[in-house]
């Protein structure tokens, strides 16, 4: 399990850390741009040794760096460090440096013939067990330590095993050449009663929502006298079957969610037979904007959905729970609110970004109930003044204002009673303290 993310002069601050990172499940919040999705980015790229998309760069202005025990390569001042907690003793720290003529992340590393640099695409990873990261854009990477183990633990043709496993949004749909994608293996699956399927079932069971909609497969058929292709199908509530083509963005991002956990979690099992290893005791889990399409409903159900998606999904093999680390970044008050009866302060963690003074922070927030959604947005993880319009905020702001006053003017009381007109509601709880407030000075409301 991972325990801290250090970054310096890479991202959106001269320094952040992430961590320690509670064992279970860990939030990140926090205002558009001030790294979110940055974090998980490295986190991904500390744990597998590759990157998601675009690499991290050092921030401009960095300063070079030459260090001796490394041969006197010039390195810029950045770093990215991954730790992990030890399944015996001590932490496994390990530390990247940005080469500034080869533009890659670099791990130093001392061997008895002396000192090297340990290429990133040469080595052996840091992780194990299988880290999946769902992208907001509908992508999604995988990586199992026993299918993309670091090339030098591979002799010969082995080399060519990829890194990682990288899936477009459209080939997520497709498939590529590492597997056939959710479309085929869905279809190919179902109609063979693979055990695959019952497994894909099974997570879909669990990744509903609450209420009347179901996520319950249908009778795959084509769309088209043109396509001899068939498509998957989910029974909507309605009593439809619908092809997956056609399906809403929350529904495509959970059922694509629910296809690339089984797939990963099928293809590890095989690999494990191939190679006659044990299945994994460990899952580390990155989603990107959890509550992405999402509906409140299934806001409310997703955290809980998620936490006990991988117990669901192995068990039928196991027999045995498997440690499942969660990381999430979310923008949604009600996932908050939705975690508070589950909320272990032993093993779960919320982590803010702030801006201060123009400084990106990283912070640790302090847990507590607050009861609903209202007073999660009114909290300091999302900032809001009060839970309404920005209108409406406005025009209380200047209802309280007076309320304030010394000698308020009979005028002014007036022009804010027509603001307050507009935008609350006959039956709002502040007309009875405005009502008194503006009677008080002869105006009526």
């Amino acid at each position: 399990m991972l325990k801290t993310l250090k970054l310096h002069n890479v991202g959106p601050a001269d320094d952040l850390q992430l961590g320690p990172l509670a064992e279970r499940l860990n939030l990140l919040t926090g205002d558009n741009g001030l790294g979110k999705t940055f974090l998980l980015d490295a986190i991904w790229f500390g744990v597998t040794r590759t990157w998601p998309g675009e690499p991290a760069r050092p921030r401009p202005g960095t300063p070079v760096q030459e260090l001796a025990a490394v041969g006197g390569d010039s390195y810029f001042d950045a770093t990215i460090e991954v730790s992990f907690y030890p399944k015996t003793s001590g932490t496994r720290r390990y530390p990247y440096r940005y080469h500034r003529t080869h533009e890659e992340w670099y791990a130093p590393i001392s061997t008895a013939s002396g000192n090297e640099v340990d290429r990133v695409n040469e080595s052996v990873h840091p992780g194990d067990g299988i880290v999946i990261y769902s992208r907001v854009d509908g992508g999604f990477s995988v990586w199992d330590a026993n299918r993309n183990p670091g090339r030098r633990e591979l002799p010969g043709a082995a080399k060519t095993r990829p890194r990682a496993y990288h899936f477009s949004p459209s080939e997520v749909w497709k498939g590529n050449k590492f597997c056939k994608g959710l479309i085929d293996d869905w279809v190919l699956w179902q109609g063979r009663r693979d055990p695959a399927f019952a497994q894909l079932e099974r997570v879909l069971k669990k990744l509903e929502p609450a209420g009347a909609e179901t996520l319950e497969p249908g009778t795959p058929r084509r769309l088209s006298l043109d396509n001899p292709q068939e498509f998957p199908t989910l029974r909507m509530p309605y009593g439809h079957e619908v092809p997956v083509a056609h399906l809403s963005a929350a529904y495509r991002r959970v059922i694509s969610l629910a296809y690339m956990l089984t797939w990963a979690w099928t293809e590890h099992l095989e690999a494990c037979k191939l190679m006659g290893k044990k299945p994994t005791e460990g899952f580390l889990f990155l989603i990107d904007e959890l509550d992405a399409h999402l509906h409140p409903r299934w806001q409310r159900t997703i955290l809980r959905s998620l936490l006990g998606v991988v117990d669901s999904m192995t068990q039928a093999k196991l027999r045995r729970p498997v440690q499942l680390q969660l990381i999430a970044s979310t923008h949604a008050p009600l996932v908050l609110a939705s975690a508070e009866p589950i909320f272990d302060v032993d093993r779960d963690a919320v982590w803010e970004l702030d801006l201060v003074e123009r400084q990106v922070r990283l912070e640790k927030f302090p847990w507590e109930r607050r009861g609903d959604a209202s007073a999660w947005l009114t909290s300091k993880v999302f900032d809001l003044g009060i839970a309404r319009s920005l209108e409406a905020e406005e025009a209380i702001q200047a209802a309280m204002a007076l309320t304030r006053a010394d000698a308020p003017d009979p005028e002014e009381i007036k022009t804010v009673t027509q603001r307050l007109r507009e935008v609350l509601s006959d039956t709002d709880r502040l007309w009875v303290r405005w009502a008194g407030f503006a009677a008080k000075h002869g105006v009526e409301t």
